[in-house]
């Protein structure tokens, strides 16, 4: 899930449940055929039998501390101690292990995050703190970054610069990709706002 230095494309992580409908598996393969899917996110408890195995994504699990058989990392919230916590779930998952942080709209935590060994950080909050954070973030660091996404707020948050958008599986569809698509091409062509 490393962002290419050339690559402006950014691509889903779509929360999944135990049971995903026919339309969603649908949409998840037209996401990935447009390069569009970069993970799966379930529950350690409810991950969708096969379906991961059936596409070109990463399986991360939410809130899982511990490797599971078939996951790729996971997706966690910090607490109090981020340095021991990053460190301790560096070591259990290893170096290829994907480690996504949550850290709400903190660009402290953010930065500890990113510091002590996180793959991705996550940014969860109203549209236009999530907005500000990322594109603070897309200014100073290489680390990707990822923000928690509605439906409707999809094109801002790409133009805003996020890597990576988790979004909730209930309403995916296969229009995203050219949702996505249509939002880079509007950030590329954009003038570029001075500070």
């Amino acid at each position: 899930m490393e962002r290419e230095i050339d690559d402006a494309r950014c691509r889903l992580l779509v929360r999944v449940p135990a049971a995903p409908s026919p339309s969603l598996r649908d949409a998840l393969q037209v996401l990935a055929a447009a390069d569009r899917l970069a993970g799966l996110v379930a529950e350690a408890d409810a991950v969708p039998e096969g379906l991961a195995a059936s596409l070109p994504a990463a399986l991360l699990l939410a809130g899982a501390f511990e490797p599971e058989p078939g996951a790729d990392g996971v997706i966690v919230t910090l607490g109090a101690d981020a340095e021991m916590e990053v460190t301790a779930l560096r070591r259990a998952w290893g170096r290829p292990g994907i480690i996504v942080v949550a850290v709400g709209t903190s660009r402290h935590v953010a930065m500890e995050a990113g510091e002590f060994g996180c793959d991705v950080v996550l940014f969860d909050g109203s549209l236009d703190s999530v907005s500000d954070c990322l594109h603070w973030w897309q200014q100073l660091f290489v680390l990707p970054c990822a923000a928690r996404a509605e439906a409707g707020s999809i094109s801002a948050l790409v133009r805003a610069g996020a890597d990576f958008l988790l979004v909730d599986g209930d309403w995916v569809n296969a229009d995203l990709a050219h949702e996505m698509a249509a939002a880079e091409r509007l950030s590329t062509s954009a003038p570029t706002a001075s500070n």
